[in-house]
């Protein structure tokens, strides 16, 4: 058994009802015992973003909610990873589906860098939309690399206008884990 985070984000236009859809779907599929929610966040502020290692980084502004779930798994890293991203790429595929977004972003104090495939997630502590929320959820876990409890690392953002609470995620979702 281990324990991970994972992040949904949804875009806001689609609101609570495609980010409930979606976790309810996660949950059907991955059989995922459920940890603890983090609360939902309205995230608006500007990204660097960038489609490929390629592209110029471009700014974005993301307008989105935001959550991060705590999990017990029985998969080891690389099952966990590949369901998620075929779930992912099913999700995308149903027509009418917006697209929310669903990232591992730890796994344990597991540390990987492969071309396709990175844990933690190198963006964790650069996005306030993923690093507030895991920081509620999961606050004394030390990120396996920075070894430093999320909690403070989440407190860089604390003051910094990146969104803000927009409802109680366990409450407002009502997902059975």
């Amino acid at each position: 058994m281990a324990a991970c985070l994972i992040s949904l984000v949804s875009p806001l236009y689609a609101g609570l009802p495609e980010l409930k859809n979606t976790l309810s779907n996660l949950h059907e599929h991955l059989h995922l015992k459920v940890l603890g929610y983090s609360s939902v966040y309205l995230a608006d502020y500007q990204v660097d973003s960038f489609e490929n290692i390629h592209d110029i980084r471009n700014d974005t502004h993301l307008e989105a909610l935001a959550m991060v779930m705590k999990y017990e798994v029985t998969m080891d890293f690389e099952e966990l990873y590949t369901q998620l991203h075929e779930f992912q790429s099913m999700e995308q595929s149903k027509p009418f589906q917006t697209r929310a977004e669903i990232r591992l972003l730890s796994y344990e104090d597991r540390v990987m860098s492969r071309p396709s495939m990175h844990i933690p997630h190198p963006e964790l502590i650069e996005r306030p939309d993923w690093l507030v929320p895991a920081g509620e959820v999961w606050p004394d876990f030390d990120h396996p690399i920075l070894k430093e409890p999320l909690k403070d690392l989440a407190g860089k953002y604390q003051g910094v206008p990146w969104g803000r609470f927009y409802a109680q995620g366990k409450s407002v979702l009502e997902v059975e884990g």
